[in-house]
């Protein structure tokens, strides 16, 4: 019995620009740190800070960029983690499943938890990066000016002409989405909630399941 755990992590596919060196034997320079919204760049500065990182991922990211093929190399390390933890990465990182055979002696609640300190264990990795390496990639590509959740939610609702908080200052704004009181005012609405720039691949149905589950119910 093989037991499947689908995934929908944040979506994307971005090609960073590649220089192209015309005969120079000296590299040209990175990318202009200081083009970077303050959030991405201390992300980066960490990792690079921190000792644990792998030379692997290093190069990937000392550009202060990721590039497709780099975001998938590190998917494949994470992959290979998984397979050497007993479970089998199926998908390209955007959308990904993990399948395995549960241990008859092991509940399935347990097998699961069991799956996911594994996917915890393996997105840490310091060799693969997955866990930097993939997030940077899917946000750099889906929220490039680094917008706050309240601020793409707010474009959202421009976009869709919800009314929710029409003339609410920032502040008052990002207060109506923490109220544990507040529910979306129409199913759109919901979906822009949850899902503000669409990376998540929610449907409206899916983002009013977790609006009710969010609500107990």
């Amino acid at each position: 019995m093989m037991h499947r755990r689908t995934h929908r992590a944040l979506a994307g596919a971005v090609l960073s620009a590649l220089a192209l060196l015309s005969g120079c034997t000296t590299p040209g320079p990175p990318v202009e740190e200081d083009t970077l919204p303050a959030m991405y760049k201390a992300a980066f500065d960490r990792a690079l800070d921190d000792p644990a990182t792998s030379d692997v991922v290093r190069r990937m990211i000392s550009d202060y960029e990721i590039s497709l093929s780099e975001y998938q190399e590190s998917f494949t390390m994470f992959s290979q983690c998984m397979a050497d933890a007993g479970y089998t990465v199926g998908g390209d990182g955007e959308h990904y499943s993990v399948t395995f055979t549960p241990d008859p002696t092991v509940s399935k609640k347990a097998a699961i938890e069991n799956a996911v300190d594994a996917e915890n264990r393996c997105a840490s990795d310091s060799t693969s990066g997955w866990g930097t390496v993939g997030m940077l990639y899917r946000d750099m590509k889906n929220n490039p000016k680094a917008l706050s959740l309240a601020q793409q939610v707010r474009l959202c609702y421009q976009a869709q002409r919800i009314p929710d908080g029409a003339g609410f200052s920032d502040d008052q704004f990002e207060q109506l989405l923490k109220d544990p009181n507040y529910n979306p005012s129409t199913p759109e609405a919901t979906l822009c909630f949850w899902d503000p720039t669409g990376a998540k691949g929610l449907t409206i149905e899916m983002a009013e399941q977790m609006q009710a589950q969010s609500k107990g119910g």
